[in-house]
């Protein structure tokens, strides 16, 4: 259900087009940078953020270039706080890059409090 396109999530929004270009590209321009990993979109409840986080996702899924995501819901106890989130970003990154599922399945072997 966190995942971006999850059947959870449906209806989702996007960005109408000719909308939110300068803060797309700007977003895209900091994901294009190699020193900075992460990208935490932050704002007041009904700002867009989800709008804009998804839109930016499905762009980068279709570049082949998303890692994984999370999209909190008021909704959804499993994704109302912080104890899924790294298990779920953990899944969707071993399901894309079998290096890091290798990491993660021996991480957790040494460690299974990590679930």
């Amino acid at each position: 259900g966190a995942v971006y396109n999850s059947n959870e999530r449906q209806p989702h929004s996007v960005c109408l087009q000719g909308t939110r270009v300068e803060l797309l590209q700007s977003l895209q321009a900091h994901l294009n940078d190699r020193n900075r990993k992460l990208l935490w979109v932050t704002g007041e409840s009904g700002c867009g953020k989800s709008t804009i986080a998804h839109t930016l996702a499905e762009k980068l899924d279709r570049q082949g270039r998303l890692a994984a995501t999370f999209f909190f819901s008021r909704k959804h106890a499993k994704r109302s706080n912080l104890d899924h989130v790294f298990v779920s970003l953990a899944y969707q990154l071993g399901l894309h890059h079998p290096r890091a599922q290798d990491i993660i399945v021996q991480a957790i072997s040494n460690d299974p409090s990590l679930l």
